[in-house]
């Protein structure tokens, strides 16, 4: 896969109808995929504990650079290359337009066939976190036809100003509409099950900064039409 390297602005230059996307956390976590022989990758992910209608993921590509997924539900997605040295300097990062397609989630009736549900809250080392799932409501054939998992939340409410990160497209879709009975805070652990309910991947937090960056993209471009 091709990918665009970025170029980072350590101070802002800001021009008329640019887009401004801020970040205030770094989260980390560790995914295991259960059914490939435990592999394990990281993902790092930049949120604005505010909007959660948009996010960053730091995937390491390579010792020097790591590959930037940017999106911005229903508008926007880039894929690039950024130095890690350069990363950790910048405050502001600069993405242009011959790097961003239009993105617009085309199966949000989805949304509709699922249902997220508050479990009972849970308590790790006298610590108590709020649990809830996000399952189909198809009947047991279509669940099977259609291969419709299920995640099972688990949430650190400690930092309740943080609203949810759902980064897969039904998952945010479907909070929209049910996000008055859901908690705010950090999820610490994510985990994706099969349509037989068979565990199939576990997602962990490993560490929590607070972060004061921002990525700065064009507020038209010509194709997007």
């Amino acid at each position: 896969m091709n990918f665009k390297l970025l170029l980072f602005l350590l101070f802002p230059v800001f021009v008329f109808s640019q887009k401004n996307y801020h970040f205030d956390y770094m989260l980390t976590y560790e995914t295991t995929f259960l059914k490939e022989d435990s592999i394990k990758t990281t993902n790092i992910y930049l949120t604005n504990s505010k909007d959660n209608s948009y996010y960053a993921n730091l995937i390491s590509e390579d010792s020097l650079n790591y590959r930037l997924i940017f999106r911005k539900y229903d508008k926007i997605s880039a894929d690039v290359l950024v130095s890690k040295v350069e990363f950790r300097k910048a405050e502001f990062i600069n993405i242009d337009c011959d790097a961003i397609i239009k993105w617009i989630n085309t199966f949000k009736s989805v949304a509709n066939h699922y249902e997220y549900t508050n479990i009972k809250d849970t308590l790790i080392q006298a610590k108590k976190y709020a649990v809830y799932n996000l399952k189909s409501t198809y009947s047991l054939k279509k669940k099977l036809k259609k291969h419709a998992g299920s995640h099972l939340y688990m949430v650190d409410t400690s930092y309740f100003m943080h609203m949810p990160m759902l980064i897969h497209p039904t998952a945010f879709e479907r909070w929209k509409q049910q996000k008055e009975s859901l908690p705010n805070g950090i999820t610490v652990e994510v985990i994706f099950s099969n349509e037989l309910d068979e565990v199939r991947q576990s997602k962990k937090l490993v560490s929590v900064f607070k972060i004061d960056k921002n990525i700065v993209t064009p507020g038209y471009c010509d194709y997007w039409n």
